[in-house]
């Protein structure tokens, strides 16, 4: 093969994508809620696909490693919903001068892909999906804050939980049952100390505190011998910290 001939194989070509969203933002119950609604479409077109090959190095006929590529493999179309907010729910409970409050964030994304083409000039759409799309995203924090002295310090002492979910995901466009991800949901929790002053901090944190276990990314070369390579690599444990904090200015 020549240089021309390996140059016009790797080449591809720019994506291009027409978007449209429309939104409304809100205030309601006096200023104790906001919220965000977006919905948006997106024609998608030359979406540049990664990929491999198989190569043979050594000339012997059989691929024993391979190259990277880049193809203007498919066209598709994405729609979905996106809503955020804040909420108070609740002033002076327990304690004058604390609040109760939640945010949220839910989001909806439905990707398909209208036509893609393989290696082999296949149109394989039915078979393929968008990798690290789920279709549902959903996260809320709630947070109750009271004023507190500590150490003859006045400052601010809150609590913040977190739940987060992350419906299936694909690792790559092609589903592998060996490193795709099931939903999961990640609960974390804070207890924060602020003085008013802006100079101490004192927090405990927990990450992951349910100790899910859950795939973020990995690689599959199938092409590597008959038995394969499959690496995945995961999303951090369970995690516990305590940290002092003090800002000089």
């Amino acid at each position: 093969m020549s240089e021309q001939e390996i140059f016009d194989f790797m080449l591809f070509q720019p994506e291009e994508v027409n978007s449209y969203e429309i939104g409304l933002k809100s205030t309601l119950l006096d200023g104790r809620m906001t919220s965000s609604l977006a919905v948006f479409f997106a024609d998608y077109k030359d979406v540049q696909i990664p990929g491999s090959i198989g190569f043979d190095s050594t000339g012997d006929g059989n691929n024993d490693t391979f190259i990277g590529i880049t193809s203007n493999a498919a066209d598709a179309d994405i729609s979905g919903v996106e809503w955020e907010g804040m909420a108070i729910l609740a002033r002076d409970l327990g304690t004058p001068g604390s609040s109760l409050d939640l945010r949220w964030a839910v989001g909806y994304i439905k990707a398909d892909f209208n036509v893609f083409i393989d290696a082999f000039g296949n149109d394989v759409a039915d078979e393929r999906v968008f990798q690290n799309t789920p279709k549902w995203t959903v996260s809320g924090i709630l947070s109750y804050a009271m004023p507190m002295n500590l150490f003859a310090n006045t400052g601010e002492l809150a609590f913040i939980t977190t739940l987060s979910y992350r419906d299936d995901t694909s690792q790559f466009e092609a589903p592998n049952p060996f490193l795709d991800q099931e939903a999961y949901t990640l609960w974390d929790l804070s207890i924060v100390w602020t003085g008013d002053s802006g100079h101490w901090q004192v927090g405990l944190h927990g990450k992951n505190l349910t100790d899910e276990e859950y795939k973020v990314a990995g690689y599959f070369f199938p092409t590597l011998g008959l038995e394969g390579s499959v690496t995945a690599f995961y999303g951090n444990p369970r995690q516990i910290s305590a940290v002092v904090r003090y800002n000089w200015f």
